[in-house]
């Protein structure tokens, strides 16, 4: 069998006649034979077919292609499975990421790559058929996220790409890890995953975005780049790895910060803070200790942005805006139902005593009307 150097390709679909039969010329009958045998696969592809390298792959190694597509859909569903692992385990840790992503290796990406690398044992010298991608905040989180790898899956391999960089090279920082599914996953589902190998890869946000860079630089290697570029690229390398650990400086400094203000003898001394999202996070625990402080950080910062502009600058300040308004907001929960988020009864008890407030603030008609029929039970600030 030899490629038709007029592939028929419309858009998704590489059609029956990928192939002509060198005996017989039959393009219907062998076309249907092959597209049998190739498993008729929709592609996404912008593969050159007619390439020398491409015609050459088609025409010598037809088990090949059909090899990888018959395998592709069980690469999907193990980058599916162990992102879902990972991802739930992350989570249950408490470990903060900001995405995980998965992908199987594409059509495009398989032709590509066996064609510029030529290898003995395609499926057992590639390894990333499946991936996994983790990008997670803070760098002290590595060996959590280790810990975590290392109990729900078997690692082949790791490698620190960070530590082939060396102390003066630039480059790309990250832990990269070969699996196979762990002893956990057991059952039908899993019987053709076990043996599969899925790579994952685990950097924090700024090591994606310097992976994002890197992919459009010229210079792969420190030695291909001229000095004065190199001295740049070293520098912003540098940068970058030093603002990571800055934000875990940063975090640990909040998290101190926190405590101190949560963990304080003196009620006192949290009423003497100035407003903002840690602080009254804190006055909201011990105040509402049964209800949960916002429904999200946004809300959260939304009310405190909102009451910031109507002279509330202390904590202290919504103790006693608390104090004055109890019994308007309790004529409010009669009427709405009991408030669910003990920010919400700071900004009730905003919109009782301001009316500037109320009117910027999204509330309904009926809300407004609540709030304006019993303003008048808000004790007024002693001046």
């Amino acid at each position: 069998m030899r490629l038709r150097r007029e592939i028929l390709f419309s858009e998704r679909i590489i059609w029956n006649q990928i192939y002509e039969c060198r005996n017989c010329k039959d393009y219907v009958e062998c076309c249907n034979l092959e597209k049998s045998r190739l498993g008729g696969k929709v592609l996404n592809s912008k593969v050159n077919f007619n390439s020398p390298e491409v015609v050459t792959l088609f025409e010598t190694k037809p088990e090949v292609i059909r090899q990888f597509l018959n395998m592709q859909q069980q690469y999907e569903q193990l980058c599916n499975e162990v992102a879902y692992i990972l991802e739930r385990s992350i989570n249950n840790a408490g470990i903060h990421i900001a995405a995980i992503t998965y992908r199987a290796k594409a059509f495009d990406s398989f032709v590509e790559k066996i064609t510029r690398k030529h290898y003995n044992d395609p499926f057992k010298e590639i390894t990333d058929f499946a991936g996994v991608r983790a990008v997670y905040l803070y760098n002290r989180d590595i060996n959590a996220i280790d810990e975590i790898i290392n109990s729900n899956f078997n690692v082949i391999e790791k490698i620190n790409k960070s530590d082939l960089n060396g102390i003066d090279k630039f480059g790309y920082g990250a832990v990269h890890y070969l699996v196979t599914l762990g002893k956990d996953t057991s059952g039908a589902r899993y019987d053709d995953l076990k043996e599969s190998i899925c790579e994952i890869q685990v950097r924090t946000v700024l090591q994606d975005a310097w992976a994002v860079i890197d992919h459009h630089l010229v210079y792969k290697k420190e030695s291909d780049a001229p000095p004065f570029l190199k001295r740049k690229l070293n520098s912003l390398a540098g940068l970058f790895e030093l603002a990571d650990d800055y934000f875990d400086q940063i975090r640990t400094a909040r998290e101190s910060y926190i405590s101190s203000i949560t963990n304080v003898e003196n009620p006192e001394e949290l009423l003497d803070q100035q407003i903002n999202v840690d602080t009254v996070t804190a006055f909201l625990n011990q105040k509402y200790p049964d209800k949960q402080v916002s429904n999200g950080d946004n809300h959260l910062s939304k009310v405190i942005g909102n009451i910031n502009r109507f002279n509330y600058s202390k904590i202290r300040d919504l103790e006693d805006l608390l104090s004055r308004a109890d019994k308007a907001i309790e004529k409010y929960e009669n009427n709405r139902g009991e408030l669910k988020f003990g920010i919400a009864y700071i900004a009730v008890a905003a919109a009782f005593e301001n009316e500037e407030y109320r009117d910027s603030s999204g509330w309904d008609d009926a809300q407004r009307s609540i709030f304006i029929k019993y303003e008048n039970l808000v004790v007024k600030e002693a001046s």
